[in-house]
């Protein structure tokens, strides 16, 4: 008799075990959802100023302008770079998750 309310109790533990790794398993998408959109939002940004800048001519000072241009973009993404290493951290914080829950569910 007193095997079935342990062994409930068991499943009941197994249960909020499994329950608190898929809240933070979801907590952790969300995140790198986020991060997703800010990354591609950056990207998309410097791609329409790419489709907009004049097509390039043989002129020297056009080709001066444009690689001054250039650098700036450059210089702007490089202080904007945190958007990508956020996204790399979160990635890596859902793959621990999702090894987490493959080795409890495992058990």
């Amino acid at each position: 008799m007193r095997s079935e309310p342990n062994l409930v109790i068991q499943n009941m533990n197994q249960v909020y075990s499994m329950s608190s790794i898929y809240i933070e398993k979801l907590k952790t998408v969300n995140l790198v959802l986020k991060n997703t959109q800010g990354a591609e939002a950056l990207v998309k940004q410097y791609e329409t100023k790419l489709c907009e800048e004049d097509p390039l001519t043989a002129d020297k000072s056009n080709i001066e302008n444009l690689m001054g241009t250039l650098k700036q973009w450059r210089s702007e993404v490089d202080e904007k770079r945190e958007v990508f290493h956020s996204l790399e951290d979160e990635l890596q914080k859902a793959k621990a998750i999702s090894d987490q829950m493959f080795k409890t569910h495992k058990e």
